[in-house]
């Protein structure tokens, strides 16, 4: 999915569910974009990527690895990354991962708030994204990411060992992780 010609604000969360394919070939170390910025020059300006092996985080020429492997996993995982200026010169970026903050990091390098040229979801993606959403960073300080909640599915398809489901009414009993 592509799109473009609108502003991100100045801090803000990129909330997604995604699974790999178990049938996914790709080397290594091939980037699958899960959310990418370009600006007009064509440049990427942020992305979040995983390989086989890590979740990469890119801001303006920075870039923050995080090592998780996603290549022997094909379950749904729940994905929060939160992007906020902490100075004229620096992003902080914070990461939830299946409801865990594992890593927050400064990257020395920033983004504009300028009209995207383009935007992509999934690009080159060996998976599915179930959902994905981009919402105003207001505070800082999370320590439970802003789409995730836990506890076991109530509706038609839910399990005991089901840990984590969306939110809405309309996918209730979908588990999307156990």
């Amino acid at each position: 999915m592509a799109a473009s010609g609108f502003v991100l604000p100045n801090s803000y969360t990129i909330n997604l569910w995604f699974r790999m394919d178990s049938t996914d070939t790709a080397p290594d170390s091939r980037i699958q974009y899960l959310y990418l910025k370009k600006i007009s020059s064509g440049a990427n300006q942020i992305y979040i990527a995983v390989t086989n092996k890590l979740l990469r985080i890119y801001v303006a020429g920075a870039i923050y690895d995080y090592s998780e492997s996603f290549s022997t996993n094909s379950n749904w995982r729940y994905l929060s990354v939160s992007f906020y200026k902490t100075s004229a010169s620096t992003t902080g970026v914070q990461i939830f991962l299946d409801s865990t903050k594992v890593a927050e990091q400064t990257l020395h390098a920033v983004y504009t708030e300028d009209a995207a040229h383009e935007v992509y979801v999934g690009l080159d993606l060996e998976g599915n994204i179930y959902s994905f959403e981009i919402v105003p960073l207001l505070n800082v300080d999370k320590t439970v990411p802003p789409m995730l909640f836990t506890g076991t599915c109530t509706a038609y398809g839910s399990t005991s060992s089901c840990t984590q489901c969306p939110r809405t009414s309309t996918t209730a009993g979908i588990c999307l992780s156990q």
